[in-house]
């Protein structure tokens, strides 16, 4: 659904966002963030009152103004990774409007989105691992043979039988 509706939706939008506070784009921004809240509602099957912000970490799914941002910064990055010469790449920096937008969004420096672990994985040894698994069948075992001699020893009264 991502790959189809938002590429549709954000189309050109390498040329036409202007920023996250800029006039003109806002209400665009705003549009597509309730396009974004729809897919992901779409996507897992929440309610209405789910809270958004919940919603956006169930989903997987990224703030629209990030992906915006973020659509933008990878368009100027192919500019400057074209051949040098090569007139398109002399966009970026140009003093248009575009080759201006371009510039900031590659020399922002400001707070993007990154990969947060919660705890520090911790490093196997298999060795250990393997002896922690022996060790736990092994108290496994004797705790079944202890039910089972339990189990043995309450009922020999019960069923004993004897001739008469």
């Amino acid at each position: 659904m991502t790959a189809c509706v938002q590429s549709v939706a954000m189309f050109g939008a390498e040329l036409w966002w202007k920023g996250d506070l800029a006039q003109g784009t806002i209400g665009r921004a705003n549009e597509l963030q309730l396009l974004v809240n729809q897919e992901a509602r779409a996507t897992t099957g929440c309610f209405r009152t789910t809270n958004l912000g919940a919603l956006s970490m169930e989903s997987g799914l990224r703030a629209a103004t990030a992906q915006l941002e973020n659509k933008q910064r990878r368009f100027g990055l192919r500019l400057l990774s074209l051949p040098q010469g090569d007139q398109a790449r002399e966009v970026v920096g140009a003093p248009t409007e575009i080759g201006r937008r371009l510039k900031n969004a590659l020399a922002y420096g400001g707070q993007t989105e990154g990969t947060v672990l919660l705890e520090e994985p911790e490093t196997l040894d298999a060795e250990l691992l393997i002896e922690e698994l022996q060790h736990r069948i092994n108290s496994f075992e004797v705790i079944r043979m202890q039910d089972e001699q339990t189990r043995h020893s309450k009922f020999r009264g019960v069923f004993s039988w004897s001739p008469a």
